[in-house]
């Protein structure tokens, strides 16, 4: 399985600062570069609501603990650190803070039928 790692984003060309927040950037190293970016991003200098070391805008570095990535699955494992540590102005289905990443860890929520 391929995985994508040592990913590099450069804002080139643009003027106005691009947001990044409320990200998880595992086993990648800090390459942020360009007149777009906001400064400091990725600079570990204080933590998150759940208490993980992050950046300024919430970014956190961590393993993710997927419930098992290397057949796709990339669902939260129940002692995952991107659990509630989304956007705290956006919500999961189930009515917590909004996770980091494509599903969210359900907390018993079942929709309505």
């Amino acid at each position: 399985m391929e995985t994508l790692s040592r990913i590099q984003y450069r804002a080139a060309g643009r003027k106005q600062l691009t947001n990044i927040s409320f990200n998880n950037f595992f086993n990648n190293t800090n390459n942020f570069s360009g007149p777009g970016l906001p400064p400091v991003l990725g600079q570990i200098s204080t933590v998150n609501a759940n208490g993980t070391p992050s950046d300024v805008y919430n970014n956190i570095f961590v393993n993710p603990l997927f419930v098992n990535p290397d057949s796709l699955d990339f669902h939260l494992t129940s002692n995952s650190p991107l659990i509630n540590a989304g956007d705290p102005e956006r919500r999961d289905p189930d009515g917590t803070v909004s996770d980091i990443g494509a599903y969210f860890y359900n907390f018993g929520f079942v929709p309505r039928t």
